[in-house]
């Protein structure tokens, strides 16, 4: 065992500082949002709530049983909990590519790879990667992700 976790620390470490850096930043925001999730059915209890707020949880909710009980979707504890961002996104995606191709830029990272985008939790560390890649000539598009655009986070 300690074998294997030398091996994942040695990897981690020789795929450079910045992804190490990156994957902790990443760890630190995805573990504040599971403490801030909140169960739907606590949160539609809470006086607290404003009604809005309420009314979309409540649709969300039916909607999930709807493909549970009728389409036959896993009813697991997917979809049963709300981060209340106060209308914020919580995250920024970056994509980039070469300005001659409409080809994605990809990030290598050990295990999953290569991907497409690199999320963030901080608006200015996203900022700062879009910085980053215009320096290396790529054009650079920094967004929240799809499901946040324009939108409360229900």
């Amino acid at each position: 065992m300690k074998l294997s976790v030398a091996v994942a620390l040695v990897t981690t470490l020789a795929s450079g500082c910045w992804s190490g850096d990156y994957l902790a930043k990443q760890g630190v925001g995805q573990l504040k949002l599971l403490r801030a999730r909140r169960r739907i059915d606590d949160v539609l209890h809470d006086p607290a709530v404003a009604a809005e707020t309420k009314r979309r949880l409540a649709l969300a909710k039916e909607a999930r049983e709807f493909g549970v009980r009728v389409l036959g979707l896993r009813g697991g504890d997917e979809f049963t909990r709300f981060v209340d961002s106060a209308g914020a996104p919580i995250a920024w995606n970056v994509v980039a590519a070469p300005k001659d191709r409409l080809e994605p830029h990809l990030n290598r990272f050990p295990i999953v790879g290569a991907i497409p985008y690199l999320g963030f939790f901080e608006e200015h560390d996203a900022r700062r990667e879009a910085e980053r890649l215009q320096a290396a000539d790529l054009d650079v598009y920094v967004r929240p992700p799809a499901a946040q655009i324009g939108r409360a986070h229900v």
